[in-house]
């Protein structure tokens, strides 16, 4: 399951790089709202998960909840990415700002199935009020549901050895306005 989920991830970070001579995603700006699940063995953790971007993309912040407490947050300023951790007041630097927090949906540019692998587009799906283009695509007994709009990811299922991820975008602010603050590091945290 990790090795199909890195190799999807992989082309998609690729078609992202390839993407770099046009914009990330369609919209210049946005707030998505996203439900987390992940059910082991019938046990569901669910999480809430808040995406900022601005300029297509090229500054973006992933925050992370569990219940109402934000927990963590992936931070890209358009050069740097840092994992802000808030219970220890502390960001990680991450590298490069390139790929920022979030793959680039590749839409149409699919990769080639393989003879483990077999690729299937699916019938448009309704997300947060978006008609998406959906595929899935199936490895070993294990498959995931991708679908897309404005480049943007907005619903990711996989199931594999009993484990059932789904994160679904519920809400989708476009062209907000999003402070400067949200793409930096709380001055008070250390950077290591």
């Amino acid at each position: 399951m990790i090795a199909r989920l890195c190799t999807l991830l992989c082309f998609l970070l690729l078609a992202s790089a390839c993407a770099s001579a046009q914009h990330k995603y369609d919209l210049k700006s946005g707030i998505i709202t996203f439900e987390n699940t992940i059910a082991i063995l019938g046990k569901s953790a669910p999480q809430k998960q808040i995406l900022y971007f601005d300029d297509y993309g090229k500054r973006e912040r992933k925050e992370l909840y569990e219940g109402a407490i934000l927990r963590e947050a992936y931070v890209c300023d358009g050069k740097e990415l840092f994992n802000v951790i808030y219970e220890e007041s502390t960001a990680y630097r991450s590298g490069s700002s390139a790929l920022g927090t979030e793959a680039r949906f590749a839409g149409d540019s699919l990769p080639p199935a393989t003879p483990k692998m077999t690729v299937k587009k699916l019938p448009p799906m309704k997300i947060a009020g978006k008609k998406c283009l959906a595929y899935e695509f199936t490895e070993n007994g294990s498959t995931t549901t991708l679908a897309g709009w404005g480049h943007m990811t907005l619903y990711a299922a996989s199931d594999a050895g009993g484990i059932h991820s789904v994160s679904k975008a519920v809400t989708i602010t476009e062209n907000a306005e999003i402070p400067e603050v949200l793409f930096r590091v709380p001055a008070a945290f250390k950077i290591r």
